[in-house]
């Protein structure tokens, strides 16, 4: 947790949290609604600069705060997925100091989302220094999406929604940004339940992004576990963002939300093959069935291998791909979407 001095102490309170494989810190702004912990996540540090001096040269995973009140960052991995990007020849080991400027080396025009809370008509947001004014409703995307946690690596957006602003009032001091929106849901019914399991517990995902401002990142991610105010009670549109609607669309975020950690397309290669030119190739395979064999990439192959990963392991990948729980018309859709890679 951080713990500062003058203009910096607006973050005491909050998380910075590595993340190795997109090479920076992200930021966690917490709050207890009705005994509920939930909040925003927001991009924090640079990414990724081999010479150090605007980011990170290696995807830090280990981070400790010295008794200098500095912050200490470890860059400790292996090749593959715990490279940052994945990105042969880059380093993925290193050690690296992280120290607060002083405020007066604080460029003036620095600015950014401190925190995102949860109100009865929507959302707080705190910022660094005031706005001048308000901003436009135009500048301001409100999206929320839910998903279903399974035994995989993530998962689709599920019921994705666009969120209507109804207002944006600016605090008198210009720090604070209040937001009246409609339709938010939180972790209550309706629920989306598919392969016996179940969006419950879950909560929605709120992605606000405010464009245009100057900000140093214009996003944040807020989990609504508990809404403060009236909850949407309307069905949830389970056919937005389906595969019935766009499958190429839907497979590809299917590969971005779930695939993408193990699977390159261009570039290196991962845990597991790279998608590109997978289809038509020649394969030896650890069949559970038949035992080490060698088989043609083609569609059956491709769904099989979604569906049920270990039936035919590929030969030189370890067996750790787990099923992603997709219904079969979708692993169709992401076999296709593979299948045009080429």
């Amino acid at each position: 947790m951080l713990g500062l001095k003058d203009e910096l102490a607006v973050y005491n309170g909050q998380y910075l949290v590595p993340d190795v494989t997109l090479g920076r810190l992200t930021r966690v702004a917490l709050e207890e609604v009705d005994g509920t912990l939930q909040g925003a996540v927001f991009r924090h540090s640079s990414g990724y600069d081999p010479k150090g001096a605007n980011g990170f040269t290696a995807g830090p995973n280990r981070m400790i705060q010295g008794p200098d009140g500095s912050y200490y960052l470890g860059h400790i991995g292996v090749g593959g997925l715990w490279r940052i990007f994945g990105v042969p020849g880059e380093p993925y080991t290193g050690l690296q100091r992280l120290s607060f400027r002083e405020e007066a080396q604080r460029p003036a025009s620095f600015n950014e989302m401190v925190a995102m809370r949860n109100t009865r008509e929507g959302f707080e947001v705190e910022f660094f220094r005031p706005l001048e004014k308000a901003p436009a409703p135009e500048v301001i995307a409100l999206r929320q999406w839910t998903y279903i946690p399974t035994n995989g690596y993530g998962g689709p957006e599920i019921g994705a929604e666009k969120l209507t602003l109804r207002s944006a009032m600016l605090s008198k001091d210009g720090r604070r940004l209040r937001l009246a929106v409609d339709g938010l849901r939180d972790n209550s019914p309706p629920f989306v339940e598919r392969n016996g399991y179940s969006n419950r517990n879950v909560g929605w995902v709120v992605n606000m992004r405010l464009t245009g401002l100057g900000l140093w990142a214009d996003q944040a991610w807020y989990t609504l576990n508990k809404h403060r105010g009236e909850t949407s009670k309307k069905p949830i549109d389970l056919d937005a963002g389906s595969v019935s609607r766009d499958p190429m669309k839907y497979a590809e975020g299917v590969y971005r939300s779930v695939c993408v950690a193990c699977h390159a397309i261009d570039g290196p290669q991962l845990v597991g093959p790279n998608f590109r030119g997978l289809y038509g190739r020649k394969q030896k395979v650890i069949s559970r069935s038949n035992g080490l064999r060698e088989m043609t990439v083609d569609e059956g192959y491709l769904v099989r291998a979604i569906t049920d990963p270990l039936a035919d392991q590929p030969e030189g990948f370890p067996p750790a791909m787990p099923n992603p729980e997709l219904l079969n018309e979708e692993a169709r859709a992401l076999a296709k979407w593979i299948m045009s890679l080429k």
